[in-house]
C-alpha cells in the first residue's frame, strides 16, 4: 500500500538545507531585477529581517525572518552588481578582449569588457562586459587591450536576443576596425592562455582531419572559435550542441580521468591526500583553460566540494552540494540566473540527481556468474546512460524551447552514445596533452580521430534525418508551468511512503 506523508518531504528538505536557501535567494534576484530599489532600502530590509530572526528565535516567526534575510540578500546581489554599469556618452573607450568565440570569414566575434571610457565629464574607470565584432585584420587575441573611438551600440530590449544579452549583463556591442583603433597593445598571456596554447599545439600535432581537430579543441579545451556553422547545425539537430561547449559534463570527465590516472597514490603514505589535492588543482587548471564560463565554474566548485567530502569521509548530499554551488555563484554574479549555459547545466544535473539516479537504482537487477556479471554490467551501463540522457533531455526541453525555439528528440535516442564517445575523446585528449610522447602519437591520433569522427558522422546523419528535430518556440508561461509541474512531481515522489 502506498501513502503520501508530509514528514517524508520535510526529511528530504532537511537533508537539503541549501535548497531552502536557494529558492528565496533566486526570488530576491528576480524581484530586484523587476523592481529597482536603492541599496540603502535593501540593506535596511536585510537588517530588519536579521534583527527579527534574532528576537523571535526558537519560534515559528524565525523561519519567516530567515527567508526574508535570504530574499533581501538576493536582492542585494543584483543591486550591487548593477551599480556603475551604465556608460555615459564617450569620446574614447578602452576595452580588454576576454575571449574569441567565433570566426566567420573576415570577421572575429567574442566577449570583452570596458576598463575605461572618456567623455565630456572626463575619464572614468569601470568594468562592464560587452560583445564585439572585429575585422580579422586587426589580429585580436584574448588579453589584448584596445583603445577605440567605436560607438557602443546598446542591445534592443524589444527583441528576445537583446533582452537576453542585457540580462546577462552585456552593456552593448562594438565593431572594431583598423580605422577606429588608436591603440592596440598585446598583453602578456596569462597562465590560462599559455596552458590553452600548449594544449592547442599538442592537439594540432595529432594531424587530425579539419573537422575532427575543430571538435577536439571544442570539447577538450573550450576552443569553440573554429567550429563551423555546419558542425554547429549538425550537433544542434542531433540534440548534442551542449557537447561542443565545455560544461559540468566535461569537468566530470576530467575529475574521473585524473582520479583513474592517480589510482596508485593511495598506496603511499598519505597518498590519498595528495591525490585529492592534485585532482582539485587539475579541476581548476582545466576550468581556467576552458575560460571560467558559468557552467564550468559551477562544475569546478561542485566537484571540488565532492572531492573534499570524499576525502573527509563525509556523506555528501549531491543535491545540497549543487544548491550550495548555485548560491555561491549567484552571490558572486547574480546575472548568471539569465545565462543559458548556467541554467541548462543546473537543471540537467539536478534532474539526474533527483530523477535519474533513483530510477537507475530501482531498475538494477542483480546477477551471478562471471560471464553473466560482465554482461549484466554492460547492460546496466547502457540502460543507465539511456535513463540519464532521457531525464536530462526532458528536464531541459522547456527551457531549450523557450530560449532557442528548437527541440530535438535525437538527444534522447543518440544521446547516450554521443556522451560515451565524448567522454572517451575528452579523456584521450587529456592524456595526450599531459603525456605527448612521440611514440604514442600514432595511437593517440587513431583513437581520438576515430571517436570524434564517429561523433561527427552521427551528428551529420541526425541532421539529415529531420523527422525528430522540430521547431517549438515555448512561451514564458508554458516554460514556467512545466517546471512547476516538475517540482510537484518531485515533491510527490519524496512524499511516497510504502506500507506493507
Amino acid at each position: 500500500m502506498i501513502t503520501f506523508s508530509k514528514e517524508n518531504i520535510l526529511r528530504h528538505l532537511e537533508r537539503r538545507p541549501m535548497l531552502k536557501a536557494l529558492v528565496p535567494f533566486v526570488v530576491g534576484i528576480l524581484l530586484a531585477d523587476g523592481y529597482a530599489l536603492p541599496v540603502w532600502g535593501v540593506a535596511i530590509g536585510f537588517v530588519v529581517c536579521a534583527v527579527g530572526a534574532y528576537i523571535f528565535r526558537s519560534s515559528r516567526a524565525e523561519s519567516l525572518y530567515l527567508v526574508g534575510m535570504v530574499l533581501t540578500a538576493g536582492m542585494m546581489a543584483t543591486t550591487l552588481r548593477s551599480l556603475g554599469e551604465q556608460i555615459e556618452p564617450y569620446e574614447q573607450i578602452e576595452v580588454v578582449i576576454d575571449d574569441i568565440t567565433a570566426r566567420r570569414g573576415d570577421r572575429v566575434m567574442g566577449t570583452a569588457h570596458v576598463v575605461a571610457h572618456q567623455s565630456a565629464q572626463g575619464t572614468r574607470r569601470t568594468r562592464v562586459p560587452i560583445r564585439f565584432v572585429a575585422d580579422s585584420m586587426v589580429g585580436l587575441v584574448a588579453g589584448d587591450r584596445v583603445v577605440s573611438t567605436a560607438l557602443l551600440g546598446a542591445f534592443d530590449n524589444e527583441q528576445d536576443y537583446g533582452r537576453y544579452m542585457s540580462r546577462r549583463g552585456f552593456a552593448g556591442q562594438i565593431a572594431l576596425h583598423p580605422y577606429n583603433i588608436s591603440q592596440h597593445q598585446h598583453s602578456a598571456p596569462t597562465l590560462a592562455h599559455r596552458l590553452r596554447e600548449v594544449a592547442d599545439e599538442h592537439i594540432e600535432r595529432l594531424q587530425l582531419s579539419d573537422d575532427a581537430q575543430r571538435v577536439a579543441k571544442a570539447v577538450a579545451i573550450g576552443q569553440r572559435s573554429e567550429i563551423t556553422p555546419t558542425i554547429r547545425e549538425n550537433y544542434t539537430a542531433a540534440g548534442a550542441a551542449h557537447l561542443l561547449a565545455v560544461s559540468g559534463l566535461h569537468v566530470g570527465f576530467v575529475c574521473v580521468v585524473i582520479n583513474l590516472l592517480l589510482w596508485w597514490l593511495p598506496l603511499l603514505s598519505r597518498g590519498h591526500l595528495l591525490r585529492s589535492a592534485v585532482v582539485i588543482c587539475a579541476i581548476w587548471l582545466y576550468a581556467s583553460v576552458a575560460g571560467f564560463t558559468p557552467s564550468v565554474t559551477r562544475a569546478a566548485v561542485m566537484f571540488t566540494v565532492m572531492q573534499a567530502a570524499i576525502q573527509l569521509s563525509s556523506r555528501s548530499i549531491s543535491a545540497n552540494t549543487l544548491c550550495f554551488t548555485a548560491v555561491v555563484m549567484l552571490s558572486w554574479d547574480a546575472r548568471m540566473i539569465y545565462d543559458a549555459g548556467f541554467l541548462l547545466s543546473l537543471l540537467s544535473v539536478a534532474a539526474i540527481i533527483e530523477w535519474a539516479v533513483p530510477l537507475c537504482t530501482r531498475l538494477q537487477r542483480p546477477n551471478s556468474g562471471l560471464l553473466r556479471q560482465a554482461a549484466w554490467w554492460g547492460a546496466e551501463w547502457l540502460r543507465s546512460a539511456f535513463v540519464v540522457s532521457l531525464v536530462a533531455s526532458i528536464a531541459t526541453a522547456p527551457l531549450v524551447a523557450y530560449l532557442f525555439g528548437r527541440f530535438s528528440l535525437w538527444g534522447v535516442v543518440a544521446g547516450p552514445l554521443m556522451v560515451a564517445l565524448t567522454a572517451g575523446a575528452v579523456g584521450a585528449v587529456i592524456v595526450w596533452v599531459l603525456l605527448p610522447i612521440g611514440v604514442l602519437q600514432g595511437v593517440a591520433s587513431e583513437v581520438i580521430g576515430s571517436l570524434i569522427g564517429t561523433m561527427n558522422n552521427i551528428a551529420a546523419w541526425c541532421a539529415r534525418a529531420e523527422v525528430m528535430s522540430f521547431e517549438w518556440q515555448a512561451e514564458g508561461w508554458v516554460c514556467a508551468g512545466a517546471y512547476i509541474l516538475f517540482a510537484i512531481i518531485t515533491l510527490t515522489t519524496w512524499a511516497i511512503e510504502k506500507k506493507y
